[in-house]
């Protein structure tokens, strides 16, 4: 995907052609990766042993996936990963204080006393006793 402005282009996907779908012929019926993907069987459709046998392979997943995070994190080049993450994220959290105390001290300021400047030099063009609304001091220019 690519954004440009207010614009969003992507170009599809790669290899894929115009007009062909993924996982439907023209009629309506799946594609052999249709039926695959969509035609997953119920658990009141499986016998016992598909059931176990499903649950023990989803087990079987979870465990696999909750250890290699484990040894990820045990390893040296984890434990480096884990420094350097805490690392930044105390730069992050001290710089964005910083930034958040120069602003409540410079910029806020700065930007009430503008507004109510503004607000002061509105209010004499809209009250002044110009004559004729446009805001000037009320001296006619010589011609």
């Amino acid at each position: 995907m690519y954004y440009q402005g207010d614009q969003l282009q992507h170009w599809g996907i790669f290899g894929m052609k115009w007009g062909i779908r993924r996982f439907r012929n023209r009629d309506g019926t799946l594609t052999d990766a249709g039926k695959k993907r969509y035609n997953k069987p119920s658990s009141k459709s499986m016998t016992d042993d598909e059931l176990r046998s499903s649950i023990n392979r989803m087990k079987s997943e979870l465990e696999y996936s909750r250890l290699e995070k484990e040894i990820k994190r045990n390893s040296p080049i984890g434990r480096a990963v884990s420094a350097g993450k805490s690392a930044v994220k105390t730069i992050l959290h001290h710089t964005g204080r910083l930034a958040s105390t120069v602003a409540n001290n410079t910029i806020v300021p700065f930007s009430n006393s503008f507004s109510r400047e503004l607000g002061a030099g509105l209010g004499k063009g809209l009250t002044g006793n110009s004559g004729g609304g446009g805001g000037g001091d009320g001296k006619q220019k010589k011609k």
